[in-house]
């Protein structure tokens, strides 16, 4: 599957779902941009220090009283100097908001599914399914704007260890009712 293909299924699967998770009648779709850093060395050394790219995204207001379930789809690729990997995933989970107000939402948001991963390098070619499972601090602002902190860990692929850090910000573009 190519990388634009891949894009393409996840934009498709996280519009499709909107009305599972739609509150109020409506669920706002964001415009999300993600840089991710992998935190091994070998890994970052072979694909890159930080992968980037845009991406769609669904922007919830964070209850502060309860937990709420969500699902996420992600996923990244990276090519570089003969060596490609890229790893698409969903995961489940729950969030919350905490303190704040509607103008700064501070919330948490934690996470685990399966995702797959395919590493091409000249001395491996490796495509398999795994584990992943996350943890994203962040803050929604007006419920129009957000930033969030994520920490990946996932399986190994090919050898590579792919736990990291991805920063990402989000702004509303439309409601899908």
């Amino acid at each position: 599957m190519t990388k634009w293909m891949a894009i393409v299924v996840i934009a498709l699967l996280i519009v499709g779902c909107t009305a599972a998770v739609a509150e109020e009648g409506k669920t706002p779709i964001a415009l999300s941009y993600a840089v991710y850093y992998p935190s091994n060395s070998t890994t970052s050394d072979v694909f890159g220090n930080s992968w980037s790219g845009f991406g769609l995204s669904i922007l919830r207001p964070q209850d502060k009283a309860k937990w709420d379930t969500l699902v996420t789809f992600h996923g990244g690729s990276s090519s570089r100097s003969g060596a490609d990997a890229s790893l698409f995933g969903v995961e489940y989970g729950v969030q919350r908001g905490f303190g704040g107000d509607e103008k700064a939402q501070p919330f948490v948001i934690l996470g685990v599914g399966p995702f797959h991963g395919r590493v091409d390098t000249p001395t491996v070619d490796e495509s398999k399914w795994g584990i992943n499972a996350s943890a994203t601090v962040g803050v929604l602002f007006n419920d129009r704007f957000q930033v969030a902190a994520t920490y990946d860990v996932y399986s190994k692929v090919g050898g590579f260890n792919f736990n990291g850090l991805t920063l990402s910000a989000g702004i509303k573009l439309f409601d899908i009712k």
